[in-house]
């Protein structure tokens, strides 16, 4: 038979190390949330700024590499789609050297079905706003709102010129523009609706910038499931107590 202490100690340990992995897995990078709308936006919660619109992951994976990842979120009854000319921008902390659309790989996005979204780098960069932001030298367009919305994407930088500063840390990737605003997108409002033939209605729902990012996640959604490693850190941990439990009472 098992003895408790061989259940207890491992027990104990695999849950210590599942914890303190789940907290350092990330060291590199961190999440955004865009709040904030320019007024635009005639549905949701507007003009409380009560959800995030849209979530940005920064990737910091070199001196001078990164992946940005934009993904529109859904709530009040909508999915906040990227759209549109600076359907996403970001400004990177770059210094005073300038960069080229060669530095700035575009990933494939992701979109709803029916939606046909062709994203392209601005150039030059930094000439262009995102209405009410300021200026970014990183804005990705996908041409006209509508079915050329999308929900997701990953951009890739790469900065080639010299005299940039050295990105150590997520933290390090971006810097505010001269409004002091380092994310922005262009979004539009979706409520998941098609007519007859399976082409996206949009009715009369505007669109509008967002920005505002902010490190503050929103509030979890209701019943919501809990992450797999947060539900395995629970069970080996109340393994290991369940295996103290037992051995205490055998004693007593």
């Amino acid at each position: 038979m098992i003895r408790m202490r061989t259940l207890i100690v491992p027990g104990l340990a695999l849950a210590f190390a599942l914890t303190l992995g789940a907290g350092s897995a990330s060291a590199d990078i961190q999440d955004y949330y865009l709040y904030s709308q320019n007024g635009s936006i005639n549905v949701g919660p507007n003009p409380t700024n009560s959800a995030a619109y849209v979530k940005v992951e920064v990737d910091q994976t070199g001196a001078h590499t990164a992946s940005i990842t934009f993904t529109s979120l859904t709530n009040n009854g909508y999915s906040w789609l990227l759209t549109d000319g600076g359907s996403v921008a970001a400004n990177l902390n770059i210094g005073s050297i300038s960069i080229s659309a060669s530095d700035i790989s575009v990933g494939t996005p992701t979109a709803p079905t029916g939606f046909s979204p062709t994203l392209s780098v601005e150039n030059p960069p930094g000439v262009n706003t995102d209405d009410g932001w300021g200026n970014f030298n990183l804005r990705v367009s996908s041409g006209s709102a509508g079915t050329s919305s999308y929900s997701g994407v990953t951009i890739n930088v790469n900065i080639s010129e010299s005299g940039a500063p050295v990105w150590t840390s997520a933290a390090d990737v971006l810097s505010g523009n001269n409004k002091g605003n380092t994310l922005a997108a262009h979004i539009q409002p979706w409520a998941g609706a098609y007519d007859s033939h399976g082409v996206p209605v949009f009715g009369t729902a505007s669109t509008g910038f967002v920005s505002g990012a902010s490190t503050t996640p929103p509030p979890p959604t209701p019943n919501g499931v809990p992450e797999p490693s947060t539900m395995l850190i629970a069970a080996v941990g109340a393994l290991g107590f369940l295996g103290y439990g037992l051995r205490r009472r055998r004693k007593g």
